[in-house]
């Protein structure tokens, strides 16, 4: 794995970390929610975005990756995609 590859995954694994604690803060009950989020998503996988977009919308959210141009934004992918992707 490469220099870009690692960070893009350690990147990752930090978000996963401030989803499982936001989660955590308003859910404190343990949930199979809560228990997924402990997993991290696998580093050998192509599909990370959507793995990561799969676990929110088991918390009842949705992802959105979001390019950000001064004032103006353009939402460039929404996960999960739709039903039949």
């Amino acid at each position: 794995m490469n220099k870009r590859n690692v960070a893009a995954y350690i990147r990752l694994q930090e978000a996963e970390t401030r989803l499982f604690n936001w989660w955590e803060e308003r859910h404190p009950e343990t949930t199979w929610v809560t228990e997924m989020l402990g997993y991290h998503v696998e580093d050998n996988t192509d599909l990370w975005i959507a793995e990561l977009g799969e676990k929110i919308a088991a918390m009842g959210g949705h992802l959105e990756l979001i390019a950000v141009f001064g004032n103006e934004t353009l939402t460039l992918l929404r996960e999960p995609g739709p039903p039949d992707a």
